[in-house]
């Protein structure tokens, strides 16, 4: 009987334990596991050297591995440099995000463009889809901090670390700040806060498919059908059924007195990420801190050209920004 006791208190207290270590907030924060870090070129580019690498680390819900890959850029100095970790859109790396870690590592930072692994973007049936991804999606670029800082392997020795986070990027790269504080600067491009409400208005194509999956907009209709735009009644019935199920909010984690390490670029005709959530984030940290963080603005314009245009007007300002905040007052190439 007391057996049959102990068993059914075991039973009770299971799926707590359960959900307590899949707590997302707890995972992200979790001391960085991986399985393999290596590097697998080097290539001489002038005045820095570009490899490429990757790294192995058990999936966060145990589904494997996740592997990331990753290119990264060095600067030839034998004393602790900064790195800064460039954090592509949703799509993958493009050559904004190279040109991005080129300008650094000529200012003398160490630089990393960090891809998505392609688990995160296996799109489950269920609606714990958006948990998985950003959950993966954070955690992998984390432990590649994590393994460039401290591995053995490691071809650098990093003084501090900032980031770069362009769209998607941009939104992980809200978190990483958030949670962990050696993440000293952050550049953000049009990141956003409350997810269930953009996933549930943005036009991204994969989202929204899934959106209209789950919807049930796709199951049994004719082609002409399935294109139809889905109204407002069934967005806001989506961002309801979404809203309870979101564990990975950038709005939870808002790094209070820390806006002057951050720069922001925030676009003004945008249907990726809608301005509103754009302004939810930003406003979140201007409360904070009670003071707006830097921003680069005069962009009236969408996603894809807003991208394009910080680039063109805006890199030499993001990468001073990023040698003030993460350099030594005698600059960072220390040893030349």
């Amino acid at each position: 009987m007391a057996q049959l006791a102990e068993l059914i208190v075991l039973l009770t207290l299971l799926p707590a334990t359960v959900f307590a270590a899949l707590n997302p907030a707890d995972l992200l924060r979790a001391k960085p596991v991986y399985t393999k870090f290596k590097i697998t070129s080097n290539n001489q580019a002038g005045e820095f050297q570009r490899h490429k690498g990757e790294l192995r680390q058990p999936d966060p819900y145990g589904e494997g591995e996740l592997l990331t890959r990753f290119e990264l850029y060095t600067v030839p100095t034998s004393k602790p440099a900064p790195l800064v970790l460039v954090l592509a859109p949703y799509r993958g790396q493009t050559f904004v995000d190279r040109g991005y870690a080129e300008a650094l590592a000529q200012a003398g930072m160490h630089a990393a463009i960090v891809a998505v692994p392609k688990e995160a973007y296996q799109q489950e049936q269920g609606i714990d889809y958006i948990n998985r991804f950003f959950l993966r999606h954070t955690i992998n670029t984390r432990t590649l901090a994590y393994a460039l800082q401290y591995d053995r392997n490691s071809p650098i020795k990093v003084s501090r670390i900032g980031l770069i986070g362009t769209s998607l990027g941009g939104i992980r790269g809200s978190i990483l700040f958030g949670i962990d504080s050696r993440f000293e600067a952050a550049v953000l491009i049009i990141p956003g806060g409350d997810l269930p409400n953009l996933i549930a208005n943005t036009v991204l194509a994969p989202i929204s498919r899934w959106r209209r999956r789950l919807l049930g907009i796709m199951e049994g209709h004719t082609p002409s059908e399935e294109k139809r735009e889905i109204d407002l009644e069934e967005v806001t019935a989506f961002e309801q059924r979404l809203r309870p199920h979101v564990q990975i909010e950038p709005l939870d984690f808002v790094r209070p007195d820390s806006n002057d390490r951050l720069l922001w670029v925030r676009s003004k005709n945008d249907n990726f990420v809608p301005r509103r959530n754009q302004d939810r984030l930003f406003n979140a940290y201007a409360a904070a801190d009670r003071k707006p963080p830097a921003e680069i603005d005069g962009l009236p314009l969408g996603h894809y050209a807003t991208v394009l245009a910080a680039y063109l007007r805006g890199k030499e300002r993001i990468t001073d920004f990023l040698t003030t905040r993460l350099c030594s007052s005698q600059g960072c190439r220390t040893d030349r």
